[in-house]
């Protein structure tokens, strides 16, 4: 999404099936997954995005249960990243999850803690190539 600031606001859903074996017993679960996150440059100007620069990122992600429709949890994210150099950028997040049955208030039920290594490539190059309005 362009924009004067280069604040970049991502939208991540993906559908998951996923399988269980217990011994004899084998069950699925079909799921939806949608995050969706804005990153902003924590440097002004020029330098946004650039090497040596840190930028911050929060985003929320509900898991949906398409078998028995409703949401079975739901994750916050914050993250603090710093871009070592034009392709690669090092990211301390933290990720706090609520879960619950169907029909129950969601409870806190954790904290994940990573750290990312994340190899930076161009965008709207390459297989998807950027589309301008005006083409």
């Amino acid at each position: 999404m362009p924009n004067l600031k280069k604040v970049n606001i991502i939208n991540f859903g993906r559908y998951e099936y996923r399988n269980f074996n217990e011994g004899d017993n084998t069950t699925s679960q079909p799921r939806f997954r949608d995050r969706v996150s804005l990153e902003i440059p924590l440097a002004k100007g020029d330098k946004r995005w650039a090497p040596k620069t840190y930028y911050a990122a929060a985003d929320v992600e509900p898991f949906w249960r398409l078998d028995d429709k409703f949401m079975e949890k739901v994750r916050l994210r914050g993250t603090l990243g710093y871009i070592v150099r034009k392709r690669l950028a090092v990211e301390f997040i933290y990720h706090a999850e609520w879960a619950g049955s169907k029909g129950e208030p969601k409870k806190f039920v954790g904290n994940i803690w990573r750290v990312s290594i994340k190899f930076l490539f161009p965008r709207g190059k390459g297989i998807f190539p950027r589309i301008d309005i005006d083409d």
